[in-house]
C-alpha cells in the first residue's frame, strides 16, 4: 500500500525525494570527516575540531538567514533556480575543500555549505503541504523524505571504507552535481506569482 501511495505522487514530488537523496549524500560526505580534515592540515586535531565547530556555526547561521528569506526569494526566483544556485555553490565548495589547505578558505567553504541546506530543509515540505494539504498521503510523503535523508548515511558509510578524505569531498561534489541535474525537473514556483491588475 505504501508503494502504491508513493507511485501516486506527482513527478515533481518524486524528484524532490531524489534531490533529498543526492543532497544529503553530499552533506554526509563532508560532515563526519570535517573535524579530522581540519585537524590534519592544521597539525592539531583538537584545533581542527574547534575549527570545524566554528565553520558549522557559520553554516547554521547562513542556513537560518536564508530560511527566513525564502518567502521573499521565492517571489523573485523559481524553486529550480534556487536549488541549482545552491548546488552549484555546494559543488564548488566541496571541490575547493579537496584542493585547499588554507584555513580561511576551508572555513568559508564550510560556512557556505549551509546555503543549499536551507532549501533542502524547506522546499520539499512546502511542496508537500501545497500539493497534499492535510490528506493521509502527507504523512507517507514526509516518511519518504526522512528515508531519503537517512539512507545517505548508509551509502556514505560504504563509501568511507574505500576513499580518502579528499576523494570523499570530490565524491560529495559529484552527489551535489546529481542533485543539481535533478533540480531541473522541478518546474513550478513555490509561491504563486502576484496577479497583475
Amino acid at each position: 500500500q505504501t508503494i502504491e501511495i508513493f507511485s501516486s505522487f506527482s513527478v515533481q514530488m518524486k524528484y524532490l525525494c531524489l534531490i533529498q537523496l543526492f543532497g544529503w549524500c553530499a552533506w554526509y560526505s563532508f560532515v563526519p570527516i570535517g573535524s579530522e580534515y581540519f585537524g590534519k592540515y592544521r597539525e592539531d586535531r583538537d584545533r581542527g575540531v574547534e575549527n570545524m565547530a566554528e565553520g558549522m556555526i557559520y553554516s547554521s547561521a547562513i542556513e537560518i538567514i536564508i530560511t527566513c528569506l525564502i518567502p521573499m526569494l521565492t517571489n523573485i526566483c523559481s524553486m529550480t533556480t534556487l536549488y541549482v544556485s545552491g548546488f552549484i555553490g555546494l559543488s564548488i565548495c566541496l571541490v575547493l575543500l579537496s584542493l585547499s589547505t588554507d584555513y580561511l578558505t576551508m572555513l568559508i567553504c564550510c560556512a557556505l555549505i549551509g546555503l543549499p541546506y536551507a532549501f533542502l530543509n524547506t522546499f520539499p515540505f512546502i511542496t508537500a503541504g501545497k500539493e497534499l494539504g492535510d490528506s493521509d498521503r502527507l504523512g507517507v510523503f514526509i516518511g519518504f523524505l526522512n528515508t531519503f535523508i537517512y539512507l545517505p548515511l548508509f551509502i556514505n558509510f560504504l563509501v568511507f571504507l574505500i576513499l580518502s578524505d579528499r576523494d570523499l569531498f570530490l565524491t560529495g561534489a559529484g552527489w551535489s552535481f546529481l542533485a543539481l541535474i535533478a533540480s531541473f525537473f522541478i518546474r513550478p514556483r513555490v509561491t504563486k506569482q502576484r496577479s497583475r491588475i
